[in-house]
């Protein structure tokens, strides 16, 4: 009874299909090139995106050595920076220290100029009266014409006579030199009464 039923199928189906073997292979074949094309695609793409995976790969390698040497330089630029903030807090504390000096130096200047307000005029009276009362000094030094000059020996000077006295009494020069503390007259007779004495400091 089995086997009835399926011979009974099978030239059922046979007679529906009616397809003969020589048609059914040159299908496969079709079946088969198209299936190899589609491998050979698969290949090729394969292939490319090995390619890109692999340049990914080396691009992703190079990032990340630029990423560590960054990251040092970062570290080192960090360091930097917290040196250079060390640094200006130590300068704001030199600098308020500084200021503070300045106010202090300031106010005791300021102390010291109300303290000598009137010094000037007290120094300058003191210097007059100093000058006033200064005891004359004998010098080497002496008046003659309108300059003072400085004797060449000490007790020898040499003085002015007047055009007068040198056609009356036919001298050679206008000035002699004769002993110091002798007097001539008309010598010095529009000079000060007075020794000249060099300026001394008070």
């Amino acid at each position: 009874m089995a086997l009835e039923k399926d011979s009974s199928l099978v030239t059922s189906n046979s007679s529906t299909l009616d397809i003969s073997y020589d048609e059914l292979n040159d299908a496969y074949d079709e079946l088969q090139e198209v299936y190899d094309e589609l491998v050979e695609k698969f290949k090729e793409s394969v292939i490319k995106n090995k390619k890109i995976i692999f340049e990914l790969n080396e691009k992703n390698d190079s990032l990340t050595q630029d990423n560590s040497k960054f990251e040092k330089k970062i570290l080192g630029l960090k360091d930097e920076l917290k040196f250079f903030q060390d640094e200006n807090v130590d300068l704001n504390n030199l600098l308020s220290q500084c200021n503070s000096e300045h106010q202090k130096v300031l106010s005791e200047l300021n102390e010291l100029k109300k303290s000598l307000k009137n010094v000037g005029s007290v120094k300058h009276e003191i210097g007059e009266s100093s000058r006033i009362h200064q005891p004359k000094k004998k010098t080497n030094y002496y008046k003659q014409g309108s300059y003072p000059r400085h004797s060449r020996a000490k007790r020898i000077r040499s003085v002015w006579v007047p055009k007068e006295l040198v056609k009356s009494n036919n001298t050679i020069a206008m000035s002699s030199w004769i002993p110091k503390g002798t007097k001539v007259l008309g010598a010095n007779t529009h000079g000060p009464k007075m020794i000249w004495v060099p300026k001394t400091k008070v």
